[in-house]
């Protein structure tokens, strides 16, 4: 009676696992690899675990398990076991090729190896015979099936990063794993990727704003302590503060930055002149590729001996001029259409100059505001170039209607060019452009103010660590005589900074500009050259060394000058 019920039971589960088997032989192979690595876990079922206590799975006695390699092609027929696990497709052990005789031993002490069928079965020598579970022994096609020998997990190893099932402590499985034909590279061989400036100021967080303050104080040595004709050597103590600010912003972004420079005479004549300077700038999107930006400057300095407005000889000190600007800027960054808006207000305030005797001379009827607008049209061409047509127009108001020589200087300027917007990522980006522009004043006795306009902002970085920029620049400047109108000025700037280590940096600028009066034939012209070094001691602590040396020659002889000037300090930043 026993004997019945256990063959029919035996060709139930035949019949059963034929019926599946049917199935899914019908069934395409979505992925070979994951059902042959879902066989290799069912394999290693904990056999005291429920899963594998089912009516259809219990066995006398543990076998060693051999598994069928994996078929990848329909026609192709299984390998035998003796194969070499290093082909393509197959499944790779995890562990060594040795085997505990626990796992090989039958019921009966006996150690023998169970026959793989090509369906996938697997078949025993001994008198015991037990099909195995279709359910849990075959894949979801026929020609898929786990080839490899069974492996014994050390009860301690810590398999949850292996994608294998838990081991219960003091047990020992065998199990299977799907392995790539190349092995992964190991955690820790891969190569930490090393911060690109290690000495870079960590700055002080608040919020999603990070700030990065530092103060340079350097003693400065020069040949011209006035930077004007006849000027005499001087020592100056120079100190100089600067807060850097920057956001991390997923949308948009803020950015910031402002110094402070203050000279103090040690010896020689020097006019130990402030500068001050600040810029911020506010970045967000608008609507669907168009972005608005909010922006202001604030500049703080001596006005310069050679510089458009010319003073007689008798003033000693020139006045301190105080530029403020806001700026309003909407444009769309994408499409082939990419037009924008700009609109520019300023304020130009002057203080005292000071004659030989130290009296005070009031330079208020300078004093001016301006209001410009900017039209441009940009087509874009390729992701790295966009050719635009640009136009402005522009009006500048004086606070006194007319100055001390009896004119109306209150003036208009328009500007039209055409240029390029160059983006070729962090290689090469900026934009050139050429034109022409012309400035008119309120008397009729005055000359316009009109040539060639010429602009330019490029950066471009030939290797790592090496970023080289250019910068030309077409401004109109008023003057204060009663016959001339003002002066076009053309500046240029060539500057270069290498990265020589994490530690030394180094840079150098050639500058050059050139003034033509309008109506006299009369021009200035400036040649400057620079050259920079940074040495970083820690994160905190640096040296700084600077090396100038500038030089003006002009059709007026009293507004010829060199100068020469050497500047040794350190740096402290945060």
């Amino acid at each position: 009676m026993a004997s019945a019920l256990k063959n029919d039971r035996y060709f139930g589960l035949q019949l059963y696992g034929g019926l599946i088997l049917s199935v899914l032989v019908a069934t395409p192979v979505l992925n070979s690899a994951a059902a042959a690595q879902e066989t290799a876990m069912r394999s290693t079922i904990d056999p005291e675990s429920p899963l594998a206590q089912s009516a259809l799975s219990k066995k006398p006695a543990r076998r060693n398990i051999q598994a069928a390699p994996v078929n990848t092609s329909e026609n192709e027929t299984p390998r035998d076991q003796s194969g070499d696990d290093s082909q393509s497709g197959t499944v790779q052990p995890l562990f060594s090729e040795d085997t505990l005789s626990e796992a090989n031993q039958n019921a009966d002490g006996t150690n023998s190896k169970p026959k793989t069928g090509l369906n996938g079965q697997l078949k025993s020598d001994g008198t015991d015979d037990l099909a195995v579970n279709a359910d849990e022994n075959t894949t979801e096609s026929k020609n898929t099936a786990i080839k490899g020998k069974a492996k014994v997990l050390d009860p301690d190893i810590d398999v949850q990063t292996t994608g294998t099932l838990v081991v219960r402590k003091g047990q020992k499985t065998a199990m299977l794993r799907a392995q790539p034909e190349i092995a992964a590279e190991a955690v820790q061989s891969r190569q930490l990727t090393e911060e690109e400036n290690p000495f870079r100021a960590v700055g002080l967080r608040f919020g999603a704003i990070t700030l990065r303050p530092s103060l340079e104080q350097g003693i400065e040595s020069t040949t011209n302590g006035t930077a004007s004709a006849g000027g005499g050597s001087a020592v100056n103590s120079v100190t100089t503060l600067r807060l850097d600010g920057v956001s991390d912003w997923r949308d948009g972004s803020l950015e910031a930055s402002s110094f402070v420079t203050l000279r103090n005479r040690i010896s020689g004549n020097s006019n130990n002149d402030p500068e001050a300077g600040a810029t911020i700038k506010l970045t967000q999107p608008l609507l669907q590729d168009w972005t608005y930006s909010l922006g202001a400057s604030y500049g703080l300095k001596r006005e310069s001996a050679v510089s458009g407005f010319a003073f007689p000889a008798t003033i000693t000190k020139r006045p301190l001029a105080q530029d403020l600007r806001l700026l309003l800027d909407i444009g769309k960054t994408q499409g082939l259409l990419q037009p924008s808006a700009k609109l520019e207000l300023g304020r130009l305030v002057f203080g005292n100059a000071n004659d030989a005797l130290g009296a005070s001379i009031s330079q208020s009827d300078r004093n001016q505001t301006s209001l410009r607008g900017t039209l441009r049209l940009g087509a874009e061409l390729s992701p790295a170039l966009t050719p635009f047509i640009e136009a402005s127009y522009g009006q500048t108001w004086r606070d006194q209607t007319v100055d001390s020589f009896g004119n109306d200087r209150s003036s208009s300027d328009m500007r039209a060019s055409i240029g390029a917007k160059i983006n070729g990522s962090e290689k090469l980006n900026g934009e050139i452009s050429v034109g022409w522009l012309r400035q008119s004043f309120g008397s009729a006795g005055l000359a316009d103010i009109n040539g060639l306009a010429l602009a330019a902002a490029l950066n471009w970085s030939p290797v790592r660590r090496t970023t080289i920029t250019a910068q030309l620049t077409t401004n109109a400047e008023p003057a204060n005589s009663a016959t001339i109108s003002g002066s076009l000025l053309y500046s240029a700037n060539l500057g270069v900074t290498h990265q020589l280590s994490s530690r030394f940096s180094t840079s150098a600028s050639l500058g050059y500009s050139y003034r033509d009066f309008t109506g006299t034939g009369g021009h200035d012209k400036t040649l400057s050259a620079e050259l920079a070094a940074t040495y970083m001691v820690n994160r905190m602590l640096g040296v700084n060394a600077k090396a100038r040396y500038e030089t003006v020659s002009s059709s007026d002889a009293t507004r010829v000058s060199d100068t020469t000037t050497f500047l040794l300090g350190l740096k402290i930043q945060r």
